[in-house]
């Protein structure tokens, strides 16, 4: 295995945000306030304090013969995060794939260690 990238994301819930990871690799969401009703069908039963991270989108940046750049998604999903927690996602071609990526995902407070 080997590193691809890290970055801290500050900022505003409801607000857009990127980074480039290096190596080619850009990581954008949007994250949001949990709001469940009552009639939540999946049963949620208390939301407390998590963030939805939602629009989670990995792309690999190509730089073209001209100077321009292609970008190509690599994973997009939404996940839904509380304080503290880390969620690690692994994303390949296939179950076979001798390639593949995992991205550690962690929620801190503003503030927080």
């Amino acid at each position: 295995y080997r590193r691809l990238g890290a970055a801290i994301f500050e900022g505003e819930l409801g607000s857009p945000s990127t980074a480039d990871l290096g190596r080619g690799f850009k990581l954008s969401f949007v994250a949001e306030a949990v709001e469940f009703s009552e009639q939540t069908p999946w049963g949620a039963r208390d939301p407390g304090n998590r963030v939805h991270i939602r629009g989670l989108t990995l792309e690999q940046i190509q730089e073209l013969q001209d100077g321009s750049q292609k970008a190509h998604e690599v994973l997009s999903t939404s996940i839904f995060l509380a304080p503290k927690q880390t969620v690690y996602i692994g994303a390949g071609q296939s179950e076979s794939s001798k390639n593949a990526l995992v991205l550690i995902v962690k929620a801190q407070e503003f503030g927080g260690s």
